[in-house]
């Protein structure tokens, strides 16, 4: 908050009343998280914010005009810069807005108390709904009637489920809780674009896995997604990736072990590849999070053996994904397993990205096969025989084993 770009876009818009950060930068700030997107308000209207960040020789991009919104690039940070704004019309979804100089009523419209501070450069805070001592108690409350600020925007639901699971303590708020349980069927009407966003933001919180139980127990996640309803696996793949990132493992494995969104979510699924399906398909995920997911809901039982885990590297090539199936199934069968089982799996994980198959299919027509499909299959044959015999670097051996398994005339299948 105070670096050099961040200080050149602040002098840009200076005047006698502003500009003040506002938002999880304040949040984070006071709670001596890392600080990452930063976000300014300010009286100006957008076009003399535009004009004086390009006085300024700064870029600047109307990223949201109508609401009030323009991004700044300083040296290759961006900025969030909005005009104090208030709410004229709400839907639900969407919200007609116009524009105020009134810093308490800009403050009124915001979700939740922690997220309603505003703070200059010189450390003085304005906090009219107590959002500091929330944010010091683990609470996520409000801003006035809970109920009212759903109805303006029913995403409100899953972003409090989300910043509890981020920055609550024990219970929910109960009023907020109640709140979100009486008006949860309207999340039906959310799309799953939307939905996706708050999904993947929440499961990758330390909280996840309880405060996807609160939301399951006031019947929020039935309408939100219901096939999700493994808690338990959930806690357990947290507490492994936790344990395991503790380790502090060494690239390329050490990074794979982070949490990712689609891994935690298919925890939560059943282990069925329909179910995984349809999950997908509520949440609009891209193809390649569909594979993805679609291919952790099938899995049968992890590779927890050494001689498992180099076929299962061969079938799949993607060190990402065996990583996924081993602490997904761990998480959802193996409830006695211990991270210090893992130390075998690492070593072969370590040593996978160094080891290259000695053969191509180039050898296995110098041998004499022809090309197409039974290349193909032969290859992959002969890769889990070399998996088997763990990843021997001899290229003569591998010869060896595609002449044994092509037989003295190649081109007769009948013999291959």
């Amino acid at each position: 908050m105070a670096t050099p770009a961040t200080v050149a876009v602040l002098d840009a818009l200076a005047t006698a009343d502003g500009p003040r950060f506002v938002g999880g930068c304040v949040r984070d700030a006071l709670l001596t998280r890392p600080v990452t997107d930063i976000d300014i308000a300010t009286p100006l209207m957008p076009a003399e914010v535009s004009r004086r960040l390009e006085q300024a020789g700064l870029r600047a991009v109307p990223t949201g005009v109508s609401h009030g919104t323009v991004t700044a690039v300083a040296s290759g940070a961006s900025f969030e810069i909005t005009t104090l704004r208030r709410d004229v019309r709400t839907d639900g979804r969407h919200a007609q807005v116009a524009f105020t100089s009134d810093w308490q009523e800009d403050a009124a419209r915001r979700d939740f108390t922690m997220n309603a501070m505003f703070c200059d450069t010189t450390g003085r805070l304005w906090d009219w709904f107590d959002g500091a001592t929330d944010a010091r108690l683990g609470r996520v409350r409000f801003v006035g009637e809970p109920e009212q600020r759903i109805r303006e925007d029913v995403l409100r639901i899953m972003r409090f489920f989300r910043f509890h699971a981020r920055y609550g303590c024990g219970a929910p708020e109960p009023e907020a809780l109640a709140a979100c349980a009486a008006l949860a069927p309207l999340c039906r009407t959310l799309s799953g674009e939307r939905i996706r966003q708050e999904v993947f933001k929440l499961v990758l919180a330390d909280r996840a896995a309880e405060t996807w139980a609160f939301m399951m127990a006031r019947g929020i996640v039935a309408h939100v997604l219901d096939q999700a309803r493994r808690c338990d696996v959930l806690q357990r793949l947290i507490s492994l990736e936790t344990t395991l990132q503790a380790l502090h493992i060494s690239p390329p494995v050490g990074p794979l072990l982070r949490p990712t969104p689609i891994r935690r979510l298919a925890a939560l699924l059943d282990g069925n590849a329909e179910t995984a399906w349809g999950v997908a398909e509520r949440l609009r995920l891209s193809k390649a999070e569909r594979t993805r997911l679609v291919a952790l809901g099938q899995q049968e039982s992890p590779p927890l053996t050494p001689g498992a885990l180099r076929r299962a590297l061969v079938q799949w090539d993607d060190i990402g994904a065996t990583i996924d199936h081993i602490l997904v199934g761990v998480a959802a069968t193996r409830p006695d397993w211990t991270p210090g089982a893992m130390t075998p799996l690492l070593a072969v994980l370590e040593a996978w990205p160094n080891i290259q198959f000695p053969l191509t299919g180039s050898d296995l027509q110098d041998l004499g096969m022809p090309p197409g499909p039974e290349l193909g299959r032969v290859l992959t044959d002969l890769r889990l025989w070399w998996a088997d015999a763990g990843f021997p670097d001899d290229r003569q051996a591998a010869l060896a084993a595609a002449r044994c398994r092509l037989g003295p005339d190649p081109t007769d299948r009948g013999d291959a």
